[in-house]
């Protein structure tokens, strides 16, 4: 079974919003989609689901880059559209055990 979610993001006066799309919706990201497919296979094991969980992370990290110089307000912003997008993609996932692993990952 493939499962393909779409999660979007907007971008407003510096500030990183974002919003949950249902599963198969499209969204975008400063006029890009968003998109990533997981395969129930890509959540069989506890490896697949680490391996499942980096390209998510990374997926959101790299669609949140801002470009220009590196100065505190461009890291802040990545940081918390990266985090808001990869929380959307583990929620739209919906799959308890990554959802579990997840919230390892952020525990503390």
């Amino acid at each position: 079974m493939r499962m393909t979610k779409l999660i979007s993001t907007a971008v407003i006066f510096g500030t990183a919003m974002t919003a949950f799309a249902l599963p198969a919706s499209a969204g975008t990201t400063q006029g890009r989609t968003v998109k990533t497919t997981i395969q129930k296979s890509d959540l069989r094991t506890e490896a697949d689901i680490i391996r499942t969980y980096a390209k998510l992370k990374e997926t959101a990290a790299e669609n949140c880059q801002t470009s220009g110089r590196p100065v505190f307000s461009n890291r802040n912003f990545e940081r918390v559209c990266s985090t808001r997008l990869l929380d959307d993609f583990i929620q739209s996932v919906d799959h308890a055990a990554l959802t579990q692993y997840h919230r390892s990952q952020n525990a503390g």
